[in-house]
């Protein structure tokens, strides 16, 4: 439990950073806030192909065989030096600063691997809290003296190599001394490539109707689109700490875990249903607190993808599962036919609806690829799915009815009458899943 809540801390800060980037560099330009989102999306595709996986990948490798971490490292920085030469012939600065960050954010992921697998978490935790508190001083000294564009993605960069050599410095001998085994590289590179394209299109499923939307509509559309989503991901950080804390268990020992996945699905998808309760009666006061007035039209966007904050909860295990199992390569098959029903439908809508059918879209995709992952961890992986009872239909109906409420009937919805349906929610997932919740603690110490 205390791992949790460090990892939880630090996840907080490390959102309310970015939150704060983004914040200021809205009140500086809303059209600057856009370019740093369009060009965040592009490199976010790019990325895939020099990260191998991310920590999906490395924990499983490096608890196969230690030392293959170092060769995870020449991989990574082998690729991405073929990147920097096109990014520096391309003349795009910005593009080329942010890129890099995107490299030392690979490099931290090696790092954070070991730390996981060893149950070091307090040492992730501290790095990280130092890199993006780092981070925010930059950023607000830019702010107040300068107001340069270009500043900005430079305190990427900056906070990311302290965050780096703090680790060198506590490890100053890890790692620099073993050898590199060419066999290994090959295995490792050919090992990676369903993790790669897995993750590939995951990165352009979540990205492409970003750039569908600066194609089709303008870049101010961008910023309206991607403030929603920025909240929308931030709102997952539960669900990722306690993956990164049971995913390193059902890779050792799968069939130990099985016993435990009923309590642990139960568990986040009550927590994803008060966060997707929280989001949607608040998404006015968030938007307009975090980037004001000028980006109003984040609003319905965020009400809409609240609903979908559910959906990941519930699909995360069965997303997990699969990955440590041998039917990586399933997954692949399914987000690949979720990605071309996902870019032809924004094809269809973006012109027509906008950023609205742009954010249905995204729903109706999701939902198909969590009811996709559940069946492929229950008929391959062997996993019962046990989640479909009475209680939990009841939640669904509940939030649905609220969701309803708040899109078609806002005028009645003050905010005494949100707060009572967010503690009507509570109370409602307290009482019933208060013995499981008691489970999942014991589980997760």
């Amino acid at each position: 439990m205390k791992n949790s809540f460090l990892l939880v801390s630090s996840k907080i800060i490390e959102k309310l950073s970015i939150f704060i980037f983004l914040s200021l560099l809205a009140r500086v330009s809303v059209e600057d806030l856009g370019e740093f989102n369009y060009n965040f999306s592009f490199l976010s595709i790019i990325f895939i192909l020099f990260n191998f996986g991310g920590e999906f990948y490395s924990i499983k490798k490096v608890n196969e065989q230690d030392d293959n971490l170092l060769q995870l490292f020449i991989l990574k920085t082998t690729v991405y030096s073929l990147f920097f030469v096109f990014f520096y012939l391309n003349n795009d600065l910005l593009i080329l600063i942010l890129s890099f960050s995107f490299y030392l954010d690979s490099i931290i992921s090696l790092i954070r691997t070991k730390c996981y697998l060893e149950k070091k978490f307090r040492n992730d935790v501290v790095f990280s809290t130092i890199e993006r508190l780092i981070f925010i001083v930059l950023i607000v000294i830019n702010v107040t003296f300068f107001e340069n564009v270009l500043l900005f993605y430079i305190a990427f960069v900056i906070s990311k190599i302290v965050y780096i050599i703090i680790f060198l410095i506590k490890n100053h001998n890890a790692y620099l001394y073993k050898s590199i085994k060419f066999k290994q590289l090959i295995k490792l590179f050919k090992e990676s490539f369903s993790y790669i394209f897995h993750s590939l299109l995951v990165v352009l499923f979540v990205q492409v109707d970003v750039l569908m939307i600066e194609e089709y509509l303008d870049i101010k559309e961008v910023a309206y689109y991607t403030s929603a989503t920025r909240i929308f991901f931030a709102s997952l950080i539960i669900s990722e700490v306690l993956g990164k804390q049971y995913y390193p268990l059902i890779v050792k020992n799968f069939q130990d875990f099985k016993g435990s996945v009923n309590n642990i699905e139960i568990i986040l998808l009550s927590i994803g249903f008060l966060i997707s309760a929280f989001v949607l009666n608040f998404s006015d006061y968030i938007i307009n607190i975090l980037f004001g007035n000028e980006l109003h039209p984040s609003i319905v966007i965020l009400q809409i993808l609240s609903s979908v904050i559910m959906i990941r909860y519930i699909m995360s295990v069965s997303s997990n599962i699969i990955s440590a199992s041998k039917f990586n390569k399933l997954k692949v098959y399914v987000s690949m036919l979720c990605l071309i029903l996902n870019v032809t439908l924004n094809y269809l809508v973006i012109p027509v609806y906008g950023i609205i059918g742009a954010t249905l879209t995204t729903f109706l995709t999701e939902f198909i690829l969590m009811l996709s992952y559940i069946y492929i961890r229950k008929v391959y992986c062997k996993c019962n799915f046990e989640l479909f009872n009475a209680s939990i239909i009841f939640i669904s109906i509940l939030y649905f009815i609220n969701l309803y409420l708040i899109l078609f009937y806002s005028e009645i919805m003050t905010i005494e009458v949100r707060f009572v349906c967010l503690l009507l929610c509570t109370s409602i997932v307290g009482v019933v899943f208060k013995k499981r919740l008691k489970r999942f603690v014991d589980l997760i110490k």
